[in-house]
């Protein structure tokens, strides 16, 4: 049945299987959530309230009877009526109890049983308050006080332990709920995967047959071990049974293309052995001639690499002499001009040599002077000695003269010294000027002979740039003679570039057709290596 599905609906038969395991999974999850979602809301709407309001009412009815104890022990209103408050709240919880679930609508008749306990113990409680406690009656009251005590004490553990038992109960089928949905689930999972892994199998292994064949046979016509002849055998109808259908039409079209290429390859082995021997000797002409050619070419680069030197060199040459006779003329000029400089420098020496030897004699001259100075000082010297020597004589009244004298003296003194200064810094003077004298001599005869090198310098150099003149005009014709060989020698060259470039191209299609000719010889030895590995 499954040989006549194609593989894509094969696929979509596992698919549509896992999609109903799925399904069943999903159903029965859905199934046990929602019963276990039923016994979770019962718990969390009503048992799980009313376990703990039934706690409470067994603590809170526990304290209504001891505020009730404690009020009629201490004689405190304010405790009766803790007690009476706490009692009524005891009332409405029992009242909430019976709303959240009507089965326990017992605790309706526990409910009047309290109110009858309330108002007994409230009246017991007020006459021990009010001090009109009657003791013949009491006694009565105090016993029916602890029946009812006892009956609501009864009523309300038994309550208590019903609701804690049904709420564990119910937790107890929960649970038992959520293990038999997992363990459903785990069963049917298991099943449906051990169907579809069975289903998958056979179809698996359907498809799997049909393309090891197809395996096996391009294996051995890939490793030349098979035969044409063979032909695949078809199984199904699916995808791979067209394959296997058209891969036997195929080696059908293969075997007779390889009859018909057999006959082929002798023909072509001995043209391509043909051409390429014409090829071969073609090459081996056009070798020798490329060769020639290229010598020529090489002599022809290396002249005008020779004569491009030389007309380099030419124009460096006339190069450098023009800048060296730019220089020539620069330094013919500075020439001039040092000696013209030289000359006025001589002329500016001799008159400083004049001015400093005149000024030699007029320091002479204030020698002279300060030696009439110094013979006048000593005279006021030695006449302000005697002086002083006639005022001593006069006694008291040539005292003021004395002074007069003194001081003249005194002046005479300082005139003297000064006078001995400045002979010596005249003297230092003269030194200094016959010391210049010389040197401005010396300076006078340099600056005389600077000026006659610096003239015969001058001559020189206009002797330089006149050779310079001739060595641009032979540097010229050299220059002219280069450049109209190096045109020539580049027309040379290129015309045998051009022909290397001819040769060169001729040599390249010579190749190609060479290696035509060797690929077309390959490709026969290789078509008659490959058809001879395919039985017919």
């Amino acid at each position: 049945m499954l040989n006549h599905l194609s593989i894509l609906q094969k696929i979509w038969l596992i698919i549509a299987m896992a999609a109903v395991a799925f399904a069943c999974v999903v159903g029965s999850s859905i199934v046990f959530t929602m019963k276990s979602n039923t016994g979770l809301a019962l718990v969390k709407d009503q048992m799980y309230d009313v376990s703990m309001l039934a706690s409470q009412i067994k603590v809170e009815f526990k304290s209504v009877d001891e505020f009730f104890t404690q009020a009629v022990t201490l004689s405190d209103p304010d405790l009766l009526n803790n007690a009476k408050e706490r009692s009524s709240y005891l009332a409405k919880l029992i009242q909430q109890v019976t709303q959240i679930d009507p089965s326990y609508s017992q605790l309706t008749k526990s409910n009047q049983v309290l109110e009858t306990y309330t108002q007994l113990s409230s009246r017991i409680a007020s006459s021990f308050v009010d001090g009109t406690v009657d003791f013949n009656t009491v006694g009565k009251n105090i016993e029916h006080k602890t029946e009812l005590f006892n009956q609501l004490t009864q009523a309300f553990d038994d309550f208590d332990q019903h609701a804690h038992a049904a709420f564990e109960q119910e937790l107890n089928e929960i649970t038992e709920n959520m293990q038999s949905a997992l363990t459903a689930t785990t069963t049917i999972g298991v099943v449906l995967v051990l169907l579809i892994a069975v289903t998958g199998h056979f179809i698996g292994r359907s498809i799997v047959a049909v393309a090891n064949s197809l395996v096996r046979s391009l294996h051995e016509l890939a490793t030349g071990t098979g035969s044409l002849s063979v032909r695949l055998t078809i199984n199904s109808n699916d995808e791979l049974g067209r394959v296997a259908e058209e891969f036997n039409a195929f080696i059908s079209l293969l075997q007779n293309s390889f009859g018909d290429i057999t006959q082929l390859i002798e023909p072509l082995r001995d043209s391509a052995q043909n051409l390429r021997q014409g090829m071969d000797s073609l090459n081996q002409m056009t070798d020798h001639q490329a060769e020639e050619v290229q010598q020529v070419a090489k002599a022809m680069l290396e002249m005008q690499s020779s004569v491009t030197e030389i007309s380099e060199s030419a124009h460096e040459a006339s190069d450098r002499a023009e800048n060296a006779k730019s220089v020539a003329g620069t330094g013919l000029a500075k020439a001039n001009k040092s000696v013209s400089h030289s000359r006025s420098l001589t002329e500016q020496m001799e008159t400083a040599g004049q001015v400093i030897h005149k000024l030699s004699e007029q320091t002479g001259q204030v020698t002279d002077i300060l030696k009439n100075i110094n013979d006048i000082a000593d005279q006021t010297n030695l006449l302000a000695l005697n002086a002083a020597i006639e005022a001593a004589r006069a006694g008291q009244h040539g005292k003021g003269f004395a002074v007069v004298a003194e001081e003249v003296r005194h002046l005479s003194s300082k005139t003297a010294s000064s006078v001995s200064n400045i002979r010596n810094v005249l003297n230092e003077l003269v030194k200094n000027i016959d010391s210049t004298v010389s040197i401005v001599g010396d300076a006078i005869q340099t600056a005389s002979e600077s000026a006659q090198l610096t003239t015969d310098a001058g001559g020189s150099i206009t002797s330089i740039n006149l050779e310079i003149d001739e060595i641009n005009t032979l540097n010229t014709q050299i220059a002219a003679a280069t450049r109209q060989q190096s045109s020539v020698a580049a027309m040379i060259v290129s015309n045998t570039e051009k022909m290397t470039s001819s040769f060169s191209q001729a040599q390249d299609l010579l190749k190609d057709v060479e290696s035509i000719s060797g690929e077309l010889n390959n490709l026969s030895q290789t078509l008659s290596s490959v058809s001879s590995k395919f039985k017919e």
